[in-house]
């Protein structure tokens, strides 16, 4: 002990910011959810009749890209409120030829869907790409930043299926 000075003590906060990450991808979605319910009216959230179940699937979509309970409202705020639009997405994605039609289209066949569901919408977006001979990706991306405002999110089917039809629509 007598060699232990205060001068060799220091802060490392990349290193506290892995081990919570590591923490946010092994602890249960259950267990993390209360402080985050704690945590989200910090950052406008109502939590009010907050369906507990669904807040869990969307902490299982986003546990990955997490390393502070802090970065799921920012990453997935689209969630909880109005779509923030990122300009330079919306120009190289939104503005590109024939997109409007594809997400006219895209919005028709999900709205038609009688189940709401990771599979039901992955099944009428590619049943759409076979019929107009495209890639996911040509669509898949297109509808990401039309809901997300973002090019980068979880999948887009587990992202449709938790933002609900009607908002998805």
């Amino acid at each position: 002990l007598d060699r232990i000075k205060k001068t060799s003590a220091i802060f490392n906060r990349d290193k506290m910011d892995w081990m919570n990450a590591q923490y946010i991808k092994t602890a249960s979605a259950s267990d993390i959810a209360d402080p985050l319910i704690d945590l989200l009216p910090e950052h406008g959230v109502d939590v009010d009749g907050l369906d507990r179940e669904w807040l869990e699937k969307l902490i299982d979509i986003y546990r990955d890209r997490m390393k502070r309970l802090t970065d799921l409202p920012e990453l997935g705020g689209f969630f909880f409120k109005d779509v923030c639009y990122d300009e330079k997405a919306v120009d190289k994605v939104l503005r590109k030829e024939g997109v409007a039609g594809l997400l006219s289209e895209a919005a028709d066949r999900l709205a038609g869907l009688d189940t709401w569901t990771v599979e039901s919408t992955e099944e009428a977006l590619c049943g759409m790409c076979a019929d107009n001979g495209i890639k996911l990706g040509a669509l898949g991306q297109p509808i990401r930043v039309a809901v997300t405002g973002s090019k980068v999110s979880p999948g887009i089917f587990e992202t449709l299926a938790l933002l609900g039809k009607e908002k998805a629509v």
